[in-house]
């Protein structure tokens, strides 16, 4: 502690409950874990600030305040497990001269940070980008797309929504056997795959829908 400041140097902290910090407290080259409730405003300086992302592409990890980056901040989040297309806010606002530095990588969704840095954006990937990123052939990528663009929930087909969460989550990992153990799975389902995703999308994705058709075909 320096007069009114508390800087804390170096090692690792996480916080899974509710912390409340003070504006003057620094973070220096410090590996910052949050997967709970930070109140108040602080400064990162250097280091890492990582939490943990849902499947649902949302987070308890949050910052009621203002995070101050000082310096390159590595942003240190898990994405590969993402079962929407959303936006994620985990800070109240982000400023300072800083920047995040990252590896936000997903092999169905774009990953980025928002412009005013305390916002994760997701969204699907186009087809082509699903086949260039995963080895699929462009007609198990147009699968995949459809399954993310469509949604895997209420379509009415519970068998299809079983695989097509499945083929989802397989899809995101990093094991190349998983997927490809999802890219068979897409070629198996097709059949069933124009109906199931047009039940999802009819009342408000007329594109996905006029798209679909054409994939299987």
């Amino acid at each position: 502690t320096k007069g009114n400041t508390l800087t804390i140097n170096g090692g690792n902290v996480e916080n899974n409950g509710a912390l409340t910090v003070s504006a003057a407290t620094t973070f220096e080259n410090v590996a910052l874990k949050n997967n709970g409730t930070i109140e108040g405003s602080f400064t990162l300086n250097g280091g890492s600030y990582g939490f943990d992302v849902k499947e649902d592409a949302t987070s308890d990890a949050k910052v009621n305040g203002t995070i101050t980056l000082v310096g390159s901040v590595n942003l240190d989040v898990d994405v590969s497990n993402v079962t929407s297309a959303e936006k994620l806010t985990f800070a109240e606002a982000v400023t300072g001269n800083g920047e995040w530095t990252h590896n936000l990588t997903n092999n169905i969704f774009n990953v980025n940070i928002s412009e005013g840095k305390n916002a994760l954006e997701f969204a699907a990937k186009s087809a082509e980008d699903i086949a260039a990123d995963t080895g699929a052939s462009s007609s198990q990528a147009a699968g995949v797309n459809a399954i993310i663009s469509g949604g895997t929930e209420d379509t009415g087909n519970a068998s299809f929504e079983a695989v097509a969460g499945e083929v989802q989550s397989l899809m995101q990992s990093s094991n190349k056997a998983d997927v490809a153990k999802a890219l068979e799975m897409v070629d198996k389902m097709s059949s069933d795959l124009s109906n199931a995703v047009t039940a999802s999308v009819v009342a408000n994705n007329a594109q996905v829908l006029a798209a679909v058709g054409s994939r299987f075909t």
